[in-house]
């Protein structure tokens, strides 16, 4: 079962919950039926923060985190982070850097749910490889 994260838990404590400010937004599009990343997936650093948004009109992106999500420091599985929330890498690592996998998923105007293409899995959200500051 999928959670979606609590914006306290991995949100910029400095910035207010109505903050706009980010370093990356990941935009999501509708592609052949699929959702996918619209660009490649930028360099990301601990510490910095990320929102996934859509240009579909009337639409919703989220990112799932099957897996660990680079956006908690604990070792909950199976998270979503949902369309435009600010959220910042916090997830603590040993080496220089970690990958997070994630999936891409759109819900439309029409109520509509899409998820990533099984067959290319790179561009339905992929690795986020977080690097030290």
């Amino acid at each position: 079962m999928l959670s979606t994260v609590d914006q306290k838990s991995a949100a910029d404590p400095n910035l207010p919950p109505t903050a706009t400010k980010f370093d990356h937004n990941i935009v999501i599009i509708l592609n052949n039926g699929f959702a996918e990343r619209r660009d490649p997936m930028p360099e990301l650093h601990h510490g910095q923060t990320v929102q996934y948004t859509t240009t579909e009109p009337g639409a919703k992106a989220s990112m799932v985190f099957p897996a660990l999500s680079p956006y908690l420091s604990d070792d909950q599985t199976g998270s979503e982070i949902p369309d435009s929330q600010i959220m910042k890498l916090v997830r603590p690592f040993q080496i220089g850097e970690d990958s997070f996998l994630g999936r891409c998923n759109l819900t439309l105007a029409s109520g509509e749910k899409v998820s990533w293409d099984p067959a290319n899995p790179e561009k339905g959200g992929g690795d986020h490889r977080v690097q030290r500051p």
